[in-house]
């Protein structure tokens, strides 16, 4: 290749390269050192299910001024700027860049660059994934519905991560007493995060026979987990109040008392009678709304059945 090379000798000069090394026409090394910049890559930062903060900084301009700098990226290795290009003002030192509309749960390749008029130079390839999204409330999550999130002060709370309950998407029955021949009552809790040990209590003592709401959601299998369990009151509290998103039957004004939904929550009363927590949706026609009913039923009774389990 051969260039002019305006800083050369008193008056420039014409410069060839050999694929090596500069020479001028006349013979001997070149007397301008011709060069590309040289720049670095800034690790990446804040990185989100859309955005990621990186940039570059450029340590020498080379033998000419800088034209262009920024950052490019791909999900393919070694981006150049054919790729996605974010360009930044300046010249020489440190600059950022807040790359923005990336695609969620994503690996990414990217490159600081720097341009003069010899040619473009690149810094380190860093590579990063952008975050997933958070699954919403009543959207489609691990075999069933997002049906609560655990805030502080629910027994399953973890700070700083996510965690809930999965509503399975159908009921799993709709007519079935709570126990197994009607007299099992085993030391069951309503707190939320109580929902599969009391499952599991009500199944050891009463058998493995499927003909109970406990052993019902227990056998459960939806989505490919085994892990379903029959709700405890609270949990299915927390869930009746977004109704909508799970198809939850609702009790009219005509219907009988038994169109409710059973909880693993045994109701210990002063006169020893022996019945479960139970929801229902129920329906005012006279004043046009629905809302919430919590009762007890006597767990020899028919009720709906609606597994959950945890994440």
């Amino acid at each position: 290749m051969i260039i002019w090379c305006t800083d050369c000798g008193i008056s420039g000069e014409l410069e060839v390269n050999n694929g090596t090394d500069w020479t001028n026409m006349i013979g001997g090394l070149a007397s301008g050192v011709i060069s590309s910049p040289i720049v670095t890559t800034i690790i990446a930062t804040s990185i989100t299910s859309t955005s990621v903060i990186s940039g570059g900084n450029v340590t020498s301009e080379g033998s000419s001024a800088i034209t262009s700098r920024g950052v490019c990226w791909s999900t393919s290795a070694s981006p150049t700027t054919l790729d996605t290009v974010l360009s930044d003002t300046g010249t020489f030192g440190i600059y950022s860049s807040n790359l923005t509309n990336l695609s969620p749960d994503t690996v990414y390749h990217l490159r600081a660059y720097a341009i003069n008029d010899i040619g473009t130079a690149y810094g380190d390839e860093i590579i990063f994934t952008t975050a997933a999204v958070p699954p919403t409330v009543g959207g489609a999550f691990q075999g069933g519905i997002l049906g609560y999130v655990f805030i502080p002060g629910d027994s399953r709370y973890v700070e700083g991560e996510l965690h809930g309950l999965i509503v399975a998407n159908q009921d799993q029955s709709t007519r079935i007493p709570w126990a197994n021949g009607g007299s099992e009552t085993p030391i069951t809790v309503s707190a939320i995060g109580s929902g599969l040990t009391n499952t599991n209590a009500i199944v050891s003592l009463a058998g493995t026979a499927p003909n109970y709401a406990a052993k019902i959601a227990r056998d459960y299998n939806g989505g490919g987990f085994t892990d379903w369990f029959l709700p405890s009151r609270e949990e299915l509290s927390k869930l009746f109040y977004n109704y909508s998103a799970y198809n939850f039957t609702i009790v009219s004004d005509n219907q009988p008392d038994q169109y409710f939904y059973w909880t693993s929550t045994m109701n210990f009363t002063p006169s020893g009678d022996s019945s479960a927590y139970t929801f229902a949706l129920d329906y005012d026609a006279s004043n046009d709304v629905y809302y919430v009913r919590p009762d007890a039923y006597l767990i020899g009774v028919s009720g709906f059945v609606r597994a959950v389990r945890y994440f």
